[in-house]
């Protein structure tokens, strides 16, 4: 594990150092059943999907806040701005070194 400390409120954040194939599949599988496809084999992603994705993600990758393993994703939402950030560019300097990448 990656331990962080968010620049603001000094939450000690636990971060997966890398991601298992089965979860990057759990993150990419946010994209494909979100599309919806046509007739000419083209496809249309939801303007939700960015954010159900970064939500996936998040919930994959951080271990523990502050020693608690409980409502990560909600408490990670719950945080200033600038903490946010902070963890969404720590999680894609990790995914990045494979293949997904969330957006702010």
């Amino acid at each position: 594990y990656k331990e962080i400390v968010t620049p603001v409120s000094g939450h000690k954040v636990s971060l997966k150092s890398w991601l298992t194939g089965r979860e990057q599949r759990e993150i990419k599988s946010v994209y494909v059943n979100s599309a919806e496809f046509k007739e000419d084999n083209k496809y249309v992603l939801p303007g939700t999907v960015l954010t159900a994705a970064q939500d996936k993600t998040i919930e994959v990758m951080i271990e523990k806040i502050d020693e608690s393993s409980e409502n990560i994703l909600q408490r990670v939402l719950d945080m200033h701005a600038k903490d946010f950030d902070f963890i969404i560019d720590e999680i894609n300097k990790i995914t990045n070194e494979g293949s997904e990448e969330i957006k702010k």
